[in-house]
């Protein structure tokens, strides 16, 4: 049989580390299943396989075969969360990879956030990436790579990126003389979680929204769809990757979803007397209705604890 190697983007890990020798016959599931022994990873629950190119990450069906799931030249296989649990890891490695895919959605303007924010975010994974007390010299060849910190829709902005290297440099002279000589593993993720507990952990899909009446399609509004543990949220794209909040449906409020190849709807309450229907075209609307069942069990259980 023929094997092949596959390179995936593991945080802390040497190259050979992320190097895996596998069968082409081998399916997504099984290479997944290897890195998490190989790594002695026992919870891997909602972690899966994604190829990631610059426009979006595509998921890797589990089922799919390690020959047809190989990256284009421009992309590279990676683990994502795919849905987030309510328990948060106690694995280094699984902190790291939540870390990483937190900080590519920031950074590709999918989180509404203020520039204080952004600030905040930026040192802290400046912090991580170059730990703490770095003297200046080392601190301005950092800023060399401002947009590994800082999202590129902001750097484009009137001013560049010397508006942000400044007060990039500022936050994270104050972060790093209140941090420890290792920094917190979890710091990024625990402070989105503190700015965003409603899209925190979101999976994005892009979408088209129709506009219904009388039966038919009057228009449809380009869209981006965030689906995590607490909402359906609707992002309105700014271009450039930013994204503007338009409107955050609690699951609790949602009274039920359904799906077919192409389109999902799901059917929320304003109030006691009105229903409203909200009908999503997207490629990956199956996953969405995926999404949505899993979260909404979380949610039974978590009530079920309380």
């Amino acid at each position: 049989m023929e094997e092949v190697v596959v390179h995936l983007c593991l945080p802390g890990c040497s190259p050979s580390q992320c190097e895996y020798r596998v069968q082409t016959s081998w399916t997504v599931e099984h290479l997944l299943a290897l890195i998490f022994e190989r790594n002695q990873i026992s919870d891997s629950v909602g972690f899966a396989l994604f190829q990631g190119t610059e426009e979006k990450d595509l998921l890797l069906r589990s089922e799919g075969l390690i020959s047809e799931s190989l990256p284009a030249p421009d992309g590279e296989i990676f683990i994502r969360r795919r849905y987030f649990p309510v328990e948060k890891p106690t694995h280094s490695l699984l902190l790291a990879l939540e870390s990483v895919q937190l900080h590519r959605d920031v950074l590709k303007g999918l989180y509404p956030l203020t520039a204080t924010h952004y600030l905040r975010l930026g040192a802290l994974s400046l912090l991580a990436a170059i730990g703490p007390g770095r003297p200046p010299e080392q601190l301005a060849e950092s800023m060399r790579s401002i947009s590994h910190y800082i999202p590129n829709h902001l750097l484009v902005q009137d001013g560049g990126t010397q508006a942000w290297e400044r007060p990039l440099a500022e936050e994270y002279r104050t972060l790093s003389a209140k941090a420890g000589p290792t920094p917190d593993p979890a710091a990024y993720r625990d402070e989105l979680e503190r700015m965003q507990p409603v899209l925190f952990g979101s999976s994005f899909f892009d979408a088209w929204e129709l506009g219904i009446q009388e039966g038919f399609i009057a228009c449809r509004t380009k869209v981006t769809v965030a689906i995590s543990r607490e909402a359906i949220s609707i992002l309105v794209p700014l271009g450039k990757g930013e994204h503007r909040l338009e409107r955050t449906h609690l699951l609790r409020e949602v009274t039920g979803w359904a799906a077919d190849q192409t389109a999902m709807m799901f059917i929320f309450t304003l109030d006691s007397k009105h229903e409203n229907r909200c009908i999503l075209e997207c490629e990956d609307a199956d996953e969405m209705v995926i999404l949505c069942n899993t979260y909404a069990q979380q949610l039974v259980e978590k009530d079920k604890l309380s």
